[in-house]
Formats: C-alpha cells, sequence, structure tokens
C-alpha cells in the first residue's frame, strides 16, 4: 500500500492534537476529581516514528523514442514502452482519442474518391463509419479535450484543395451530424482546453469558434499588429497565448515580410519575431510547435539562409524572441511529452529516404534513429505521447 507523504502528515498532526486536547482536559493540578488526590496515569507523550512505504514507480521507457508516432503508406506506427516499432492501424494519418479508446481516420470511397470519418475500437477492432455521407468529403478528424463523445473535422462536397473543410462535429455514436458554419471553412488548431478552435485563414482576420457561444473574429488589429495576415496557429500549452505564422509590412517597406507572431489573449499584445524577406516565394510548412513546458518554439521557414531555395531551415525560439537557435535543413519538429527531446525529419543525401533525428533539447544536435527497425518510406511524423 502507498501511502501519500501529505495524508500521513495531516493524521500526525491529528494524532498530536489530540493528545494535547486529552492532556488539557483535566484540572489544572493533574488530580481526577473522582479519584481524590490520586494522581492519574500517565499519557505515554512518545509518538512513534512514521513509516514511510516504498512507491511502485514504473521504470523508465525502454528507448527515448518512445512514444512516437508516424506514419507511411502503409499505416500509422508508434514506438511503444519497450522500443517496439508497432502498427496501430493499417491507415494513414490515423488520430488515436485522447483516452486510448478509438482511433479515427479518414476512409475514401473507391468510386467518388469521397471520404467519411471511421473509428476504430482499440480493444475489439472493430471499425464503423460514423459519418456516411456519399455526397460529402470528411477530411482531419481531430479529437477535443473534454469533449471524448464527439469528433471534429472538417467537410465539404469537393475533394481534394477544393474542399473548403466546414468546421463539422459528429458523436462518436454517429449520432448529431451538425456542419458548425456552413459558409466559412479552413479548420484551425483546438485550444489546450477544448473551449474553442480557429477556422476560416483566408483573411487578416480569421475566426474563433466557441462551444458556448458561437463565432467570433479574432483581428491582429487588437493587438496592435494591424495588416498582418495569419496563416497556421499554435497554442501555448496553457491556453493563454497563440503563435501564429504571419505576413506583412514589417519593414515599413514595399516588400512583403513573413515572421512569427506571438498574441497574449490576457494582455491584448503581441511579440513579433523572427521577420525575414523571402527569396524568390515562400511555402508555410505546419511545423509551429510549442514544448509542452511553454519553454520553446519550433518553428519552421524556407527561401531564406542558411538553406538554399525552398530547402526548409528548422529554429527554435523562446517565447519573447530571445534565445533563437538555428537546428538545420530538416522540418516538422515534433516534441516530447516532457519537453526533453525534439524530433524531426530529414532527407538522406539522394533525397530518396526519410531520416528521423531526436535532439536533446538545449543541445540541439540532432541523432538519427538508426537503432531501431522502422519500417521503409515514413512520411510524417504525427505526435509524441506518454508511452
Amino acid at each position: 500500500m502507498t501511502i501519500n507523504r501529505n495524508k500521513l502528515s495531516t493524521l500526525f498532526a491529528a494524532f498530536l492534537f489530540g493528545v494535547l486536547l486529552a492532556s488539557c482536559g483535566t484540572s489544572e493540578t493533574g488530580i481526577d476529581a473522582d479519584q481524590g488526590d490520586q494522581p492519574k496515569d500517565e499519557i505515554p507523550t512518545e509518538v512513534p516514528t512514521p513509516v514511510f512505504l516504498e512507491t511502485d514507480v514504473p521504470p523508465p521507457p525502454a528507448h527515448i523514442a518512445s512514444g512516437l508516432t508516424f506514419t507511411n503508406n502503409d499505416g500509422t506506427w508508434w514506438i511503444d514502452r519497450e522500443g517496439a516499432v508497432r502498427m496501430l492501424i493499417d491507415k494513414q494519418y490515423a488520430r488515436p482519442s485522447l483516452d486510448g479508446k478509438w482511433i479515427a481516420y479518414e476512409e475514401e470511397d473507391p468510386t467518388t474518391y469521397m471520404a467519411d470519418i471511421w473509428l476504430m475500437d482499440t480493444a475489439t477492432g472493430e471499425r464503423r463509419n460514423i459519418t456516411n455521407t456519399p455526397d460529402r468529403d470528411e477530411v482531419s478528424p481531430t479529437w477535443v479535450p473534454g469533449r471524448p463523445e464527439i469528433i471534429l473535422f472538417g467537410s465539404g462536397t469537393e475533394i481534394g484543395r477544393t474542399n473548403p473543410a466546414y468546421p463539422t462535429v459528429v458523436g462518436v455514436d454517429g449520432s448529431g451530424y451538425q456542419i458548425l458554419d456552413p459558409e466559412n471553412g479552413g479548420l484551425g488548431e483546438v485550444s489546450p482546453d477544448g473551449a474553442m478552435f480557429f477556422y476560416d485563414r483566408r483573411e487578416g482576420s480569421v475566426r474563433t469558434y466557441h462551444w458556448d457561444s458561437g463565432t467570433e473574429v479574432f483581428d491582429p488589429a487588437d493587438y496592435d499588429l494591424p495588416g498582418t495576415k495569419l496563416f497556421i496557429p499554435s497554442w501555448s500549452p496553457d491556453g493563454t497565448k497563440i503563435a501564429w505564422y504571419v505576413a506583412g509590412h514589417f519593414l515599413n517597406d514595399e516588400t512583403i515580410q513573413l515572421g512569427i507572431a506571438i498574441f497574449d489573449l490576457q494582455s491584448k499584445s503581441a511579440v513579433l519575431m523572427h521577420v525575414f524577406s523571402p527569396q524568390g516565394g515562400s511555402d508555410f510548412h505546419e511545423d509551429l510547435a510549442w514544448s509542452p513546458d511553454g519553454e520553446w518554439l519550433a518553428f519552421t521557414t524556407s527561401s531564406e539562409p542558411p538553406a538554399t531555395g525552398r530547402a526548409p531551415n528548422l529554429w527554435v525560439i523562446r517565447p519573447d524572441g530571445s534565445d533563437e537557435v538555428y537546428v538545420g535543413e530538416v522540418s516538422n519538429p515534433i516534441w516530447r511529452y516532457d519537453s526533453q527531446y525534439l524530433a524531426f525529419q530529414g532527407w538522406n543525401d539522394a533525397l530518396t529516404e526519410v531520416i528521423i533525428y531526436l535532439a536533446e533539447a538545449g543541445t540541439w544536435q540532432g541523432e538519427r534513429i538508426d537503432d531501431l527497425p522502422l519500417p521503409e518510406s515514413i512520411g510524417l511524423l504525427l505526435d509524441w505521447v506518454v508511452p
């Protein structure tokens, strides 16, 4: 049995208080009225020494990459606690639920190529189509913290890049299908507490959807960054700040610059960092990631030195804009659940093989994972969860 130290201290204090109370309940002379002048038996004052029992602490994971999930053409994989590489499901880009009971994924109709959202029960392996809408294409299933009964995803009547990804929900039992906004799409990231999410990121301002109040507009001008276009968001772990890839005339000239802006939702202020002028156009990578402890932000840029052409640059920076470090010509940063390591991926010299690297936070020196039997043709790192 494990004894909590705080609870034991409380019990000990209560016991000691009882002893003192009993002693104070007699007359000041220490004589019992019923016993005449006969002294009372002495109350033991020696308190037994508390005994603390060892708690059962599980051994650390067998590999520093344990808990890392990724996808390839064969399915979605993870590295388990023992360091074994296992396939979670034979579907790409699958998303396990926060409680581990379900795996959500897209399944295309082989004739229409319209996708539905499916669930697999991790205990039984049973698979169910929970949208079953032949005339709609449903993409990017997302689990909402605090709302395990629903799945959030994007939907539309077109497929591929023309799918507007209107924010849509459905219950895990297939009930309650609802398009939350049938006019504005572009599903974004859900807040850490699950209370809201961003969407409609095509203009200078974007929309936020709150479960209790509906849609609001998020405008950079409210944070003293007028004329700023927002692209890809990433929430801070505590939910008080939101980082965006941004574009605007930040150098007060006619050219457009790119950068990272962190908006403080409480103080209504913003910090602009890593402003640069792209050389020959630029791509925005879906690579903007806070460390779980909130101490670092990792992001990827292109079309700027030291990488050549549109090759990616991976950077890490403090949320206040200090201590910026260039990691390398790699991309797709994924933080370990304890913030101690950063995973990212690159290519071999022949550009024929994706390589996964791990770097210890603070050193940022990437070391290739070469001691595990990783599958071929890794497509993308997805997440790093507690194994």
